[in-house]
């Protein structure tokens, strides 16, 4: 099992590598077909369960409801970032321009971005409560220790891609006489 996940881990690892770095402007997907962010976080998302078995030394009786409940936790998190963003795109419309603002309206798409901030980081200590029942301490101070890690590989990999990133290297195979 421990050599199946090895495999995973550097395939899934190679290609997310692969595709976030060399991701060029790329024609339109295909009616149909998923657009690359979420392939791309499936990817990573992927990627991430496979480290974090190896990272916390997870059990075989904790992989599959870790598992779960780390999907829950990412979820939620994906959830809420996008509908935060959606209230920031109101509050950038409701101030954009020269016009008047209209205070009262902003005063309370700023009170419902506080309760919404509020209910989210709820949701998410909520989340992160299932993941550590599952759990040893050692293993739950790993866990925060792995989750900064992959938010920093997260945004070079971002970072990379969106500043074109470095291209790999090709090795030239001796070629043989």
């Amino acid at each position: 099992m421990r050599i199946s996940r090895y495999v995973l881990s550097s395939f899934v690892a190679g290609w997310l590598g692969a595709s976030v770095v060399l991701a060029q402007p790329a024609p339109e997907p295909p009616q149909g077909r998923d657009p690359r962010p979420a392939e791309v976080a499936r990817l990573f998302d992927a990627y991430a369960i496979v480290q974090a078995q190896e990272m916390l030394g997870l059990g075989e009786d904790q992989y599959g409801r870790f598992v779960t409940r780390f999907k829950v936790l990412q979820e939620v998190r994906r959830r809420n970032e996008g509908l935060r963003w959606q209230q920031l795109r109101e509050i950038m419309r409701a101030t954009e321009g020269d016009a008047p603002a209209d205070d009262a309206a902003i005063a309370g798409q700023l009170k419902t971005l506080a309760d919404f901030d509020a209910k989210a980081a709820e949701e998410v200590r909520q989340a992160i409560a299932g993941v550590d029942e599952v759990l040893t301490l050692r293993q739950q101070a790993r866990f925060r220790v792995f989750e900064n890690q992959l938010e920093r590989r997260k945004l070079e990999l971002m970072m990379r891609a969106r500043q074109g990133g470095p291209r790999p290297e090709r090795r030239q195979v001796p070629r043989q006489p």
